[in-house]
């Protein structure tokens, strides 16, 4: 599995590195448009399955593509850069939601005292 966790699929320095990669494949000076429209349609659909999780290396067209595979390269490195800058963070407690439902819980029953006393 490739290692976009660190980005959103819909971020913007995936977002910028695919649409500058797409516009060098549809308005490139490369003879070969059927290989070109090939990249082009595998680049369009990296962001949803980066998002979906899904392993680009095992898609056919990187068998056969040097250039979607640099590309790959170069979005995992970026991913891999980011986790650096950005560790992700634990998990929340299982007992997070727990406290945050009894502080609401006491804060509402605060409000109600406070209601009956003529203090709201």
């Amino acid at each position: 599995m490739t290692e976009f966790n660190a980005l959103k699929p819909d971020g913007p320095v995936v977002e910028a590195r695919l649409e500058a990669e797409l516009a060098a494949v549809q308005y490139g000076d490369s003879a070969d448009k059927a290989i070109d429209q090939e990249c082009a349609e595998f680049q369009a659909q990296m962001p949803a399955r980066i998002g979906a999780g899904e392993d680009l290396q095992s898609q056919p067209h990187m068998l056969t593509c040097e250039r979607c595979r640099a590309l790959v390269r170069d979005l995992e490195y970026i991913a891999e850069a980011a986790k650096q800058l950005m560790p992700i963070e634990e998990e929340p407690r299982e007992d997070l939601w727990e406290k945050i439902q009894s502080a609401i819980k006491n804060s509402a029953q605060m409000t109600d005292e406070s209601a009956e006393e003529g203090y709201a």
